[in-house]
């Protein structure tokens, strides 16, 4: 079975170059951070976005200390999970550099076989400050921008909102903003599961795709319940370890469909994949709930 393990607690930031630093949680960020420990006003409060724009001139390193247990250390395919850094920044563990990352909208992965330690390990995000990278990018290149922001913003994979906008303030902060876990994949784990509907009288084809990462994994079971919990469609899925990407319809007949409020009801349906070992043991599942709807645009005059 696939193994998750969060590490979002018992984290520290520090400006750096320095000594001083601060405990913070996952999701956390400099402002935040500075701000839950009262070492800098309200950011937006009146007029204090010009004394705290410059905060994010400095680099920042974030800091955890994890337990590891044995499996974890020796399964070849284990792997340090990130959901998002904002933004650029190198990525440390016990010391080791595992890679750089530089897109605050999309997940980073690394795998730690060899590196990671059975007992106590550290692991560490070094952030560069986005207003040095920007200024430094925008003069090797100028880009256009929208005139109320940071010269440069275009240069970044990150909300560029942070950079100032006509309504908003310019303060492009920085930090862990969503989930880290290190992952024990065991015989297989399931990536990523996408579903497409074809709706056709009195019944809808759901087409599943499926990304999975194979070490052993001989199936694939997709299950699909009715929003009274009775499954109504499934289908199994041979493996192969050379293969990631699997696809498989299935047919739901007398669909219940879901409406928009006020035009009927929001019956869900539950879909499942299984993942199971040569012993026919699960070791990965992926959930969702989905709504069965087409979507068209009425072109026709109102009142």
């Amino acid at each position: 079975m696939s193994i998750t393990v969060s590490l979002n607690d018992n984290w520290k930031m520090k400006k750096a170059g320095t000594q001083e630093s601060f405990d913070c949680k996952v999701p956390c960020s400099v402002y935040k951070t500075l701000l839950d420990y009262k070492k800098i006003p309200d950011p937006y409060y009146r007029e204090n976005e010009y004394i705290s724009t410059q905060i994010c001139d400095d680099d920042y390193d974030f800091e955890t200390t994890f337990t590891a247990d044995k499996a974890a250390v020796e399964c070849e395919h284990t792997v340090l999970h990130f959901d998002g850094i904002d933004t650029i920044a190198n990525v440390y563990l016990n010391g080791i550099h595992l890679g750089r990352v530089n897109n605050m909208h999309r997940v980073w992965e690394f795998p730690v076989h060899g590196i990671i330690k059975e007992g106590d390990n550290t692991l560490t995000v070094k952030i560069t400050s986005p207003n040095r990278y920007i200024k430094e990018m925008d003069e090797k290149r100028h880009l256009w921008g929208v005139d109320s922001t940071m010269t440069g913003y275009t240069h970044i994979r990150k909300a560029h909102c942070m950079f100032g906008w006509d309504w908003g303030p310019m303060l492009p902060d920085m930090g862990i903003w969503r989930s880290v876990s290190l992952i024990v994949p065991g015989a297989g784990r399931i990536l990523d599961v996408y579903y497409s509907q074809k709706h056709t009288d009195n019944k809808v084809t759901l087409k599943a795709l499926l990304h999975i990462e194979n070490h052993g994994c001989k199936k694939a079971m997709v299950e699909i319940s009715d929003p009274q919990g009775n499954i109504t469609a499934k289908a199994d899925i041979s493996l192969e370890e050379s293969a990631e990407y699997y696809e498989t319809e299935l047919v739901i007949s007398d669909p219940q469909l879901w409406w928009v409020n006020g035009y009927g009801e929001q019956p869900l349906y539950i879909c499942a994949v299984t993942l199971y070992d040569e012993n026919d043991a699960c070791t990965d599942k992926n959930t969702q709930r989905i709504g069965l709807r087409t979507l068209t645009v009425s072109r026709e005059k109102d009142q």
